[in-house]
């Protein structure tokens, strides 16, 4: 089982860089994460239908490790993950809310993930809890294509998450060696599909698919665009460029404009796709 003993991680540092690409964004983050003793978070192989419609979207798809909490045949804990990885608490980076659900899988098994510390502000430790609880009647109960609480569910997850820790309820779980551990993890909505044998999946090498939200933030204030334009630091320098406020809490990313493509965050980077064509 992977180490249970990790590093305390520290804050990735904040990329506001006038010049900054999205790829060139994900590739700081997986080099910080591996540096600082984060999770193994990594690129997810290239899938041509993940291609947005006119380089438009500020996206990166990558994959991460479940989590899991595993019995032997009396109940005992033999094996335990969190699933600890910080994507970027004051960067770049949100986990997807719009693209990706939280899955539990097991049975007799309920599970959540917490999210942004209130450190004492708040009523509660955090202030996200999303999760939920699946139940088996008998190792025949869980049937393929079914995620509705029996062996599997799921459900939605919030906007501006930056890192994802799961927790595990402690219920029995003698005599079930047809569900051996309990399983969580974030996943791209459109790239799971529950089957039966997933309960009994290899945890400790499986990784799925996650989309990652790209954005210009600052963490002292609210950036949007209407409050970046004013802004030395603007970053949607082209002259055919256009700035979009982004959906997943404040910050917003840049493109080329209707009929242009290239890179908005350098001078004259959108260019024309007609002359190219020669029109």
């Amino acid at each position: 089982m992977p180490n249970q003993v990790r590093r305390r991680r520290r804050p990735l540092p904040v990329r506001h860089r006038r010049r900054l690409l999205p790829q060139q964004g994900l590739r700081d983050l997986l080099r910080q994460q591996r540096h600082h003793g984060g999770s193994p978070l990594r690129h997810a192989p290239h899938d041509p239908g993940d291609e947005p419609v006119g380089g438009a979207a500020a996206e990166a798809k990558v994959m991460l490790p479940v989590a899991y909490r595993c019995h032997n045949s009396t109940g005992g804990t033999v094996g335990l993950f969190d699933g600890h990885v910080d994507v970027n608490t004051h960067g770049v980076y949100r986990i997807s809310d719009a693209r990706n659900a939280f899955v539990v899988l097991g049975c007799n098994t309920g599970a959540y993930t917490s999210n942004s510390a209130t450190n004492g502000t708040g009523r509660y430790n955090y202030q996200f809890y999303m999760g939920c609880f699946t139940y088996c009647g008998g190792p025949g109960s869980a049937m393929d294509g079914r995620c509705a609480s029996v062996g599997c569910c799921r459900v939605d997850i919030a906007p501006g998450l930056t890192d994802n820790v799961v927790s595990f309820e402690d219920w029995p779980h003698d005599g079930m060696d047809y569900s051996p551990c309990d399983i969580a993890f974030l996943v791209d909505k459109d790239s799971y599909d529950f089957r039966a044998s997933d309960l009994r999946m290899d945890v400790e090498r499986t990784s799925m698919p996650v989309w990652l939200d790209w954005a210009i933030r600052d963490e002292s204030a609210a950036l949007t665009c209407a409050a970046a334009r004013n802004s030395a630091r603007y970053a949607c320098v082209s002259a055919n460029s256009e700035c979009v406020d982004s959906a997943n809490v404040p910050g917003y990313f840049c493109r080329c404009k209707q009929g242009f493509e290239g890179n908005p965050y350098e001078d004259n980077g959108c260019t024309s796709k007609y002359r190219q064509l020669g029109i």
